[in-house]
């Protein structure tokens, strides 16, 4: 990104609402931002973000998972494809270690 002023968004990322952020700021992959928060930072990959500024309250997953599910790039597929090879997945706790070896199986 070549504008310091620009704010990028990346993928897989919940915003709740009233929520500010400062030119500049990278809003990583998989991150959720708390609402009526100001993130003046950037954040690093599925952090859970909130309050005024923003800090980072908890990781969504363990660093392993986090790895999986960044190296997939599950968000430039076609959504066929995600479902097929996710289908065993929904709704699964991704923190359980049976759930973490079944998506470690999967061919991305």
């Amino acid at each position: 990104n070549n504008n310091s002023f620009a704010v990028n968004i990346s993928s897989n990322v919940w915003i709740g609402r009233n929520v500010n952020v400062r030119a500049g700021v990278d809003i990583a992959n998989g991150c959720v931002i708390g609402e009526n928060s100001l993130v003046n930072r950037s954040t690093v990959p599925f952090g859970v973000y909130a309050g005024t500024p923003a800090k980072l309250i908890k990781m969504r997953f363990d660093r392993e998972t986090i790895n999986i599910l960044q190296n997939s790039r599950w968000w430039f597929k076609q959504p066929n494809e995600v479902i097929s090879m996710l289908e065993d997945l929904i709704e699964l706790n991704l923190d359980e270690e049976k759930n973490k070896l079944l998506l470690k199986s999967k061919q991305w």
